[in-house]
Order: structure tokens, then sequence, then C-alpha cells
């Protein structure tokens, strides 16, 4: 029996996610940790990680085989884990991964192919979906265009809420969607992926070369708002410990879902953000960014709390302690920018000056204070956490001695300097327009390469690959 090359490949990819999830389940409790254990596991992370991407060249995965998109989205996550910073190959990986889809016709609903069956149709439509929230997701966190945007050539349906047992192989045609209020792992996905749509769309308004009306802003903040408000209330996350959950994916979904409206938030009114110092026309957009901010870092503080012994979240805390970082590096930048334009003055000057403001300036320094240990902590094994705590190290000791030097442009490079253990100076204004404005292209993106054969029409490839 022959066994296709690249199927191989996404079973090498499940036993590398396997170890993976075994693996961070011991790094997040030091005090339980077996440091040879922890060798052994990444040495069979890194056996079962080439072993996926060997299968994939050897199965020429550019030809669009069967369980190519499913080994290269297992591959995408592989690689996300694998270090503590963003890893730009992670975008670039989702791109190959993408424009494959496009050649196979993910972006077309399947139910227009006749030779397509009701499995094979739905389980595109899932894979599809994912593969658009990892998109929007790593687009903004790069601050690159998106891959999959929201066009007429693009006509792929949602998938149905449904669970794995009520349809296989056999079905001819698909039952209709559960209710609602039945709540499902799709449901969640379903859920999310209505929210990272208007996500898109506000990461392609916020990212334009030209400022975008304040009209605009607010009507996708209008739409943001009622996209949320309407899901059933078992996905609406109610911070009381006293509130019993019977599935603590559940609760996970339930962070996750609030943690992209609040960054969503921020995102939209960040441009704006700058504006309301000088102009009162925006100052609702400053306290909603602000607020918005405010409330991912008190939701870092409610997952760490989960994640303690006896909580609802400690038998999952791995993955609950890694689902908020990039939004609490989003929030932390967010308030160093507004911190940092007190230049020096004294809290109650500038409180009186800002008078028109309903965020007190306070709650912006307890939110800091709170989050610099953190940071701190994770300073050592992460380069994007130690720029993050040179920075907060500096706004909340202006704060405290507002006659303190102003930031000192460092000549030399941060990275040299952080490796070799020597005080680093950071510009407050470049760290914020890298974290907060968007980043176009990369220094060397004439040398972005293009492998394989030209595209096909898509219906033929459908026609002989899932």
């Amino acid at each position: 029996m022959h066994v296709p090359t690249i199927w191989i490949g996404t079973l090498f990819a499940v036993l590398c996610l396997a170890t993976l999830h075994q693996r961070l389940s011991l790094t997040i409790a030091p005090d339980a940790c077996n440091p040879q254990l922890i060798f052994e596991y990444e040495n069979t992370i890194r056996t079962f990680r080439n072993a996926v991407k060997g299968c994939l060249l050897t199965g020429d995965y550019m030809k669009c085989a069967p369980y190519t998109i499913e080994t290269l989205l297992l591959l995408a996550y592989i690689e996300h884990y694998q270090s503590e910073d963003s890893k730009i190959e992670v975008w670039m990986l989702l791109g190959i991964t993408s424009r494959l889809a496009f050649r196979m016709g993910y972006h077309r609903e399947a139910s227009l192919f006749s030779h397509i069956s009701s499995f094979r149709a739905e389980m595109r439509r899932r894979k599809w979906a994912l593969m658009y929230q990892l998109d929007v997701m790593t687009s903004f966190q790069y601050g690159l265009p998106r891959m999959i945007s929201n066009t007429q050539s693009i006509d792929t349906t949602e998938p149905r809420n449904l669970l794995d047992g009520d349809f296989s192989e056999d079905t001819t045609i698909l039952p209709q969607s559960r209710p609602s209020t039945e709540v499902t792992p799709v449901q969640y996905v379903l859920l999310r992926n209505r929210l990272l749509s208007v996500f898109g769309s506000i990461f392609d308004l916020t990212t334009s070369t030209v400022l975008p009306l304040h009209s605009k802003v607010v009507e996708l903040d209008t739409v943001l708002r009622d996209t949320y408000e309407a899901f059933p209330p078992i996905w609406h996350l109610r911070m009381s410990s006293d509130l019993i959950v019977d599935n603590p994916s559940t609760l996970i979904a339930q962070i996750r879902l609030l943690l992209v409206y609040h960054k969503a938030q921020c995102v939209l009114h960040r441009r704006h953000l700058l504006l309301a110092r000088t102009d009162v026309r925006y100052i609702v957009s400053r306290d909603l960014c602000i607020t918005a901010a405010l409330e991912i870092i008190e939701l870092h503080a409610f997952v760490s709390h989960e994640i303690e012994p006896g909580q609802r979240l400690y038998d999952y805390r791995w993955k609950a302690a890694s689902l908020i970082k990039q939004e609490f590096l989003l929030s932390t930048t967010i308030l160093c920018s507004e911190l940092n334009d007190w230049n020096g003055q004294a809290i109650p000057a500038r409180a009186c000056q800002k008078s028109t403001e309903t965020v007190p300036i306070t709650k912006i320094v307890d939110a800091l204070s709170y989050a610099y240990p953190i940071w701190l902590a994770a300073s050592s094994v992460s380069w994007e956490a130690h720029r993050v705590t040179q920075v907060l190290r500096h706004v909340l000791g202006r704060v405290h001695n507002p006659s303190s030097a102003p930031i000192v442009f460092s000549n030399s490079s941060i990275e040299e300097d952080f490796f070799s253990g020597a005080q680093v100076s950071i510009n407050i204004e470049s760290f914020v327009q890298q974290h907060i404005m968007p980043a176009w292209w990369p220094s060397d993106i004439e040398n972005f390469g293009h492998s394989g054969q030209p595209a096909t029409n898509a219906s033929e490839v459908v026609s002989t690959s899932d």
C-alpha cells in the first residue's frame, strides 16, 4: 500500500506539536523542570521538525499534492512555538501556504464543483477559515499587507456549526448548523472568523498611506462593537472567580475572543492617539484606545490568577500563559507612548490640562507598574521583552523623577549592546514607530525569491488535489 510522502509529513507534524506541548507544559513550571528531559524533548522536536520539512521537499509540495495545506499549516504552528520572539519566517510560510491554497481553489466555494464531496467541501471551508485568521493576525504582527483580502474573487462560505460526529466521508448532504446557543469547537472558529473579518478591514484602513477619515474610524468601531455584542452570551467573558466553567477550553476561547476585540480597538484608534494631544475632536479615539489597552492589561492579570495552583486554568497554564503575549506587548507600547507624552511634568499639572480625558493618568501608571516586573522576568529569554523593559524603566522613572535626563540615542547596534551585556539606551519614538505604526517593507525585499512552476487554473488543480 502506497502512503503519500506529504501525508507522512502531516503525521510527523502532529507528533512534533504533541512533543512541543509536552515540553511547554514542563517549562511553564521551572521548579519542576528536569533539564535532561527538556534537552531530550528539544532533540525529538528538532528531529520531527526536520522530518516534516524533508517530507514536504521530497513530496514536492509545490505540486499541490493532497495534505499539503494541512502539513504547511501545522509547520507554521511549529515554527511559531519555536521562539519566545516573533519570527518573520512564520509570515513568509503562511504566504506560501495561502498562495498554494489559491492555486488549489480554496478561495472558491467548494459546492460549485460537483466532483468535491460534501465532506471534503466542509473540511476545505474549515481550513480556509483557519488560513484567513492566521493571515490577518500574522500580517498585523509584522505590519505587512495581508495576503488574503476581502475581495469579490473570494466566495468561500464559512463552515457550519457542526460537531465532527455530525458528518463523515460517506455524507452526501451536510446537516444544518446546530443552534448558536449550542457550544461547539467550530462555533468558536466561526465567531473568531467574523471578528477577524472586521479586524482585517481595520488593519487595511489603518495601514493606508493616507490618514483615514475619523468618520470611517467611528463607523468601523460601531461594526466591531456590534459584531462582538452579537455573540451568544456563553462566549462573553465575565472575569469572576465565582463563575463555574465546565470546560476550561471554553474559558480560553472566551479570553481569546475578548483579546481580539480589544486589540482591534487599539489598532483602529491608535493613529488618532497622537492627534488627540493637540485636537480635542479625537479625544474619544484616545480614550477608547487607552481603555482597550488597559483592558488587555487587566486580562493579563486575570489569566495570571487563573493559572495558579487550584484555579481553573492551572492544567492548561502553558496554553493560557502564551495566548496574551502579543496583545500585552501592544497594550504596553500604547500606554508607554501616552505616558511618555507627559514630558516630565508633574501628574497633577497634566491632569488639569487634560481635564476632558476620561482615563486617569494614574491608572496608566498603575498598569505599567504591574507590567514592568512581568517583562523584566521575560527579558532573559526574549529580545522583545528586553527592549520593552528598557522603555518601561525609563518612562516610569520619569514619572517619579520628572527632572531625569531625556532619552539618549544609541549610536551602536542595540542588538550588539544587548548580547554584550552593555547598558542599552532606547529611542522611545522609534520604538513606538515600530510597534504602533506599520512597518512597510523589509530592507531586502528585492531578495525575496520565488520558486516552483507557474500556477495552473484553479479548477484543474481542484480536480486532482485537496
